[in-house]
């Protein structure tokens, strides 16, 4: 069985506060219905609970029933959509393999001004897990904006996960 915690600052409300993301919770099949996540969460939940100011969890749809038990509560995402209004200029999609594009993506991120309601800041640990990861094909760069793009397409959607950069933005109409 596995909880991992995942320290970091995140800024809500123009303010920084000490945060954990509870993460990667699961049980090898031949273990399960013994408890043993449950005293890990548990464990990890009476460890931090005074530690941060925020803690929370992101789950997919087979667990949300789970969490509730833990004090968890359910939170919307917000999604804001519309026809884009002008591009950024030309993209380039990003190759984290290359230690330029790597170090492009750092550069950007350090610059970024966040517009997320809960952004974590000033530890690219968990954004490089991620873009190295899941998002991997989903980055590109628009150089006449500095800023790195991470979305993907769904159909004729463009889901637009992050801005990262100096402050430039992509304008809805």
């Amino acid at each position: 069985a596995n909880v991992s915690v995942n320290r970091m600052e995140l800024e809500h409300a123009d303010s920084r506060h000490p945060g954990i993301q509870v993460g990667t919770v699961m049980t090898r099949p031949e273990y399960r219905g013994r408890g043993l996540c449950r005293r890990l969460l548990e464990r990890v939940l009476e460890e931090w609970r005074d530690r941060c100011d925020i803690l929370y969890l992101l789950a997919n749809d087979s667990v949300l029933d789970l969490y509730p038990k833990f004090g968890f509560r359910p939170a919307e995402e917000p999604l804001h959509s519309g026809p884009l209004h002008r591009t950024p200029g030309p993209l380039r999609p990003l190759d984290l393999s290359e230690e330029g594009d790597r170090r492009l993506l750092l550069d950007c991120y350090r610059a970024s001004n966040p517009s997320s309601a809960l952004a974590s800041v000033g530890d690219p640990g968990l954004l490089m897990f991620y873009c190295g990861g899941a998002l991997r094909e989903h980055l590109y760069y628009a150089g006449d904006a500095r800023t790195v793009i991470v979305a993907e397409r769904a159909g004729d959607t463009l889901l637009c996960h992050d801005l990262l950069g100096e402050g430039a933005a992509l304008e809805l109409a």
